[in-house]
Formats: structure tokens, C-alpha cells, sequence
């Protein structure tokens, strides 16, 4: 969706910081115990011009693949700080003067795991290029991330050698003056009420899927998953009485994320299901909103949007 430009950039005040300790919050909850997770942020870290989803996306990629890349143990670390501009201008030779803003924030992500030859650290942000096996990766990840940070007018560094690890580096501008942004009107994770009713999740992204329900379980509810579509509609058949509302992913195996919907409404006509996508039509989503849809989530899942939408699902009469 971003390389088609069918995402729009919502920018807003965006801290590194929050999103990087939300994160290690969640990985905490997720990855395997053997990695070890260590950050080192710098305090007063000044904020940047960003999409917060978008970011979000960059960081998430780059954490992943930092576990993936240590299939057995090691330490993922994660440090920000600032930087003159100057230094970054060095480190980018082909770079013109006018891209280069006066200070960035700088973000570092280090990990101890089997590192890359130099053959493949030249092609790691080329679509479609991957080093994972059939059916364990797209190769987008790395071209989404080089593509968000591009867009964000930053830029990304690599450093790997087999055996010793890899590092990479991302510098995003920080504004010499506040320009005229958008807010996203959204509380704090702390102030959003949580509940004890059943959630279906139905995912087939593994780690968004446990990053979605560990969310939900923090907040006192009870979550099954699902990790395709046909999966999905057996398990509300099996479980309808318990579950209050479906969160779903458009783009599934199987069963797409609207046969879901139209299943499940066969199953119960009062069913509330929440779609999630990284894009919709406008008219197939006012058609499935006229079908009795009950709301839409933009993907990479926001977890404060998640938790304020489910609870406003379940409240609505």
C-alpha cells in the first residue's frame, strides 16, 4: 500500500522514545526469553514531525527482524540520542546539502545474531529480496521500512558482517520550527478502560496477532486467536455465546476479511466485528458499514486506537 501511495501520511508530534518503550513492552510479552532486551534512550529526546503508525511500522520491522536474525539466544539493544546533521551529511556522501536538516534524532538497533555478507547487505531494501525461507517473509519489510524512512526525508544505514551481528541505523529530521500538523485526537493507554469480555482476533501475521492480544490481556480481557479466515468463522461458530466482539484483518488466507464479516453475521445477525486493513476502498467500506460493520481500524495496529475502539464497540448500544 505505501509503494501503490494508497496510505496517507498523518503528521503529527511524534516521540521516539514513547513508541520505542511501548514496543519493548510488548517484545517483553512476546519474543523468546533467550533474547535479551536492552535500551539506552536519551532523556528530552526532542520530538519529530512524523506518522506515529508509520514509525511505529519501521520500529516493529526492525525489531523483528533483530529476533529472527537470533534463533537461538542473544541481545537486541536499542539506543536514541541526537546528532548534528553535519555527521549525517558525512556519513551519506551522494546526499545534496539542501536534504540535510540541522540536528536528527538517531535510532539504533543492535543485535548479536548472524549477521549478513556484504552480497546481501547491498540488496536487504530491495522489494521482494529475502533471505527467509519459502512462506517465512515477503521481503517487504526492509523496502517498507527504506520507503517510510525516505518519506519521512531521513535516511538508513546498515552495518553487518557474518557472525558479528548487525546494526541498523535510521536518522529522521527534527523541525528547526513547529510546522502546522495534524493531531491524532487518541488518550493514553493508562486512561482507556479495559474490560473482561471475550475478544476473537483473527490474524495471520504472528507477531501482530500476539502484539494485539497481549494488548488486550493487559487490559483485563479474555482473547482467542485465529490465524486465517476459515479459522476465524469455526472459531465463533464454536465460541459465539462467549465472544463479544471479532477484530479481523482484511487481507487473510482462506477467507478474506469480508467473507469473514458475512459469515459471521450469518452465524449472528447482532455480531460486532471490527475490520482492520492498511487500506480500504471508500466504498466497499460504506458498503460494509451499511451491512452492520461496527468500525474500522487502520493498519499497523495503534495499540491506544485498538483498545479505544474495542471498548467503544462494546459500550455502543
Amino acid at each position: 500500500m505505501l509503494f501503490a501511495r494508497k496510505t496517507e501520511a498523518l503528521l503529527e508530534s511524534v516521540k521516539v522514545n514513547d513508541i520505542i518503550t511501548e514496543i519493548t513492552k510488548l517484545m517483553q510479552e512476546t519474543f523468546p526469553k533467550t533474547i535479551i532486551i536492552s535500551t539506552s534512550l536519551q532523556k528530552d529526546l526532542p520530538a519529530i514531525v512524523a506518522d506515529a503508525s508509520q514509525i511505529h511500522q519501521v520500529l516493529l520491522n526492525l525489531f523483528v527482524n533483530a529476533r529472527d536474525a537470533m534463533p537461538n539466544s542473544g541481545t537486541l539493544s536499542i539506543s536514541t540520542r541526537t546528532i548534528d546533521g553535519k555527521a549525517v551529511s558525512s556519513r551519506f556522501s551522494k546526499v545534496t546539502r539542501d536534504r540535510v536538516t540541522r540536528q536528527y534524532v538517531q535510532i539504533e538497533v543492535t543485535d548479536t545474531g548472524i549477521g549478513m555478507d556484504e552480497a546481501t547487505r547491498q540488496r536487504i531494501f530491495e522489494p521482494f529480496f529475502t533471505t527467509k525461507g519459502v512462506g517465512k517473509g515477503t521481503g517487504l519489510g526492509l523496502a517498507v521500512v527504506f520507503g517510510i524512512v525516505e518519506h519521512h526525508s531521513g535516511f538508513i544505514d546498515v552495518r553487518s558482517a557474518p557472525g558479528e551481528g548487525t546494526i541498523f541505523t535510521v536518522y529522521l529530521p527534527i523541525p528547526e520550527r513547529a510546522p502546522e500538523i495534524q493531531q491524532r485526537v487518541s488518550k493514553s493507554i493508562e486512561e482507556i478502560p479495559g474490560g473482561t469480555e471475550t475478544i476473537l482476533v483473527i490474524e495471520d501475521e504472528e507477531m501482530l496477532k500476539d502484539l494485539v492480544k497481549v494488548s488486550l490481556v493487559s487490559k483485563g480481557y479474555t482473547v482467542l486467536t485465529a490465524e486465517d479466515g476459515m479459522q476465524g468463522v469455526e472459531m465463533y461458530q464454536s465460541h459465539q455465546k462467549e465472544i463479544t466482539v471479532v477484530l479481523s484483518d482484511v487481507g487473510l488466507p482462506l477467507l478474506s476479511g469480508q467473507d469473514v464479516f458475512r459469515k459471521i453475521r450469518e452465524i449472528n445477525p447482532e455480531a460486532k466485528v471490527i475490520l482492520a486493513s492498511g487500506f480500504f476502498d471508500p466504498e466497499t467500506k460504506s458498503e460494509m458499514f451499511k451491512a452492520g460493520l461496527k468500525n474500522f481500524i487502520q493498519k499497523p495496529y495503534m495499540h491506544d486506537e485498538v483498545l479505544q475502539k474495542i471498548r467503544e464497540v462494546i459500550d455502543a448500544k
